[in-house]
């Protein structure tokens, strides 16, 4: 998702009706991801805004509540990844640098700042919005 290369998936998450099942979602990229970085206090504020569909593969009848729900799960498991890049990897391994990279004015500024130093003391701030489709039938994608 955060690079954009992911066709589709099934995932399953907590049913936020009956907490005791879990409902089947396939998704599948609504547009690209957006990424934007800025810096408060020479650390990086890492913007990050996904947009996807979901089918429902199990029944489910509240969709708002679901999606919801998607919004929710997804946004902290793509927070959890990326602050576990940062800070225990020290890698940015999604290559959110290059888009930092435009709020200096030269080359030999941005790299005295030695983007990957300072990448593990980024805050992320992850958007997920999800439309939900209550349907079992796939036509078009």
């Amino acid at each position: 998702m955060l690079t954009n290369k992911l066709e589709n998936c099934t995932i399953s998450i907590v049913n936020p009706i009956d907490n005791g099942t879990t409902v089947d979602l396939y998704i599948y990229k609504k547009r690209n991801t957006k990424k934007k970085v800025y810096f408060i206090n020479d650390s990086p504020y890492i913007d990050v805004d996904v947009s996807i569909k979901a089918r429902i593969v199990s029944t489910n009848e509240n969709i708002e509540k679901l999606e919801q729900s998607v919004n929710s799960y997804l946004e902290k498991q793509i927070s959890n990844f990326l602050y576990k890049t940062s800070l225990d990897y020290n890698s940015d391994i999604c290559s959110l640098g290059k888009y930092g990279v435009s709020q200096f004015k030269t080359n030999s500024n941005w790299e005295s700042y030695n983007w990957l130093e300072n990448y593990k003391n980024s805050i992320f701030n992850v958007n997920v919005n999800c439309t939900v489709i209550s349907s079992l039938l796939f036509t078009e994608v």
